[in-house]
């Protein structure tokens, strides 16, 4: 990293780090996001002194004992990022992995890694940016603790946790750092998130109820019926004995079977933008549905209607 370049990341971070306290908070804050942009190799404590030219014990000690307020730097972030975000912005929840060996770093565990692309031993944190056409900012993160972890309390007690911290499924994260987010002043037309958020109806249910407005990934086992449903009358009783007959649900339909389904002329080419390779583009079509959720279809609970995009 040349002169200039480093000029401008110290002048970047120095509102930043003054929020850490003391100098040597600051200074160590400083080198340390240095180290992780310019050094090579693993991004360890050991690795970072080796690129500082610092004490390997001092680096730890900054990272795992250090007393600062997040809550104070996020509040400068969101401040920060408000103002130079235009007015059309979406959140865009994700998980992020960190590989990781052994089994002692807090929340580590056998898991699914988008990072890696399968299923290995790592850490897994819900992440929320702010996302609009030239930038994305970070704006949270949360670590995620699988059951194995929740459900040992001396495991939690060893790794500095309170020994009844209780789980959290990754769409309660999620929602958690949309409340905080938007606690600070951030707003943002839509909420865009993967599957593994979309398939879940309590989260899309939280989201209706916030007034957010979403784009999520859903997978193609989602059934649902056309809107609006029609639900099949009874047939008429004989007699007047007994309480009168519901209406029956009609069938679900599963959306890889109602794609199949599709004539030609149902589908529409659009292209989004310029790839590497030329123009991005593919066959779309979009249906009003009301999700047929299991849970929610038991206990006579309706899903809002929405639109479902197939690509």
């Amino acid at each position: 990293m040349d002169a200039s370049t480093m000029g401008r990341l110290e002048r970047f971070l120095d509102p930043y780090l003054d929020l850490l306290g003391r100098d040597e908070r600051r200074r160590h804050g400083r080198g340390y996001v240095q180290a992780l942009m310019v050094g090579g190799g693993r991004r360890t404590a050991a690795g970072i002194a080796r690129t500082l030219g610092a004490d390997e014990q001092s680096v730890q000690q900054f990272v795992n004992q250090s007393r600062w307020s997040p809550s104070a730097l996020l509040c400068r972030l969101a401040e920060d990022t408000g103002a130079i975000a235009p007015g059309l912005c979406g959140f865009v929840i994700d998980d992020t992995g960190f590989v990781k060996q052994g089994r002692h770093s807090v929340g580590v565990a056998r898991q699914y890694s988008g990072t890696l692309g399968k299923t290995g031993n790592c850490q897994v944190a819900v992440s929320l940016s702010l996302a609009w056409d030239q930038a994305a900012v970070p704006l949270e993160f949360d670590l995620y603790l699988p059951p194995e972890w929740t459900d040992d309390p001396d495991r939690l007690r060893r790794a500095g946790l309170a020994h009844d911290t209780p789980f959290r499924e990754k769409w309660r994260i999620a929602l958690e750092l949309l409340g905080r987010a938007r606690a600070r002043g951030i707003q943002a037309e839509i909420v865009c998130a993967d599957a593994g958020y979309g398939i879940v109806t309590e989260f899309r249910r939280e989201l209706n109820r916030l007034e957010l407005s979403y784009a999520l990934g859903v997978q193609k086992t989602l059934t649902f019926w056309i809107a609006p449903r029609a639900d099949i009358p009874p047939a008429p009783k004989s007699g007047s004995v007994g309480a009168p007959r519901k209406p029956r649900l009609p069938a679900r339909i599963a959306a890889e079977a109602y794609a199949a389904s599709l004539p030609p002329e149902q589908w529409t080419t659009l292209t989004w933008r310029e790839g590497t390779k030329g123009p991005m583009r593919s066959r779309f079509t979009a249906v009003l549905v009301e999700p047929a959720h299991t849970a929610f279809r038991k206990s006579g609970e309706r899903e809002a209607e929405q639109w479902l995009v197939i690509e």
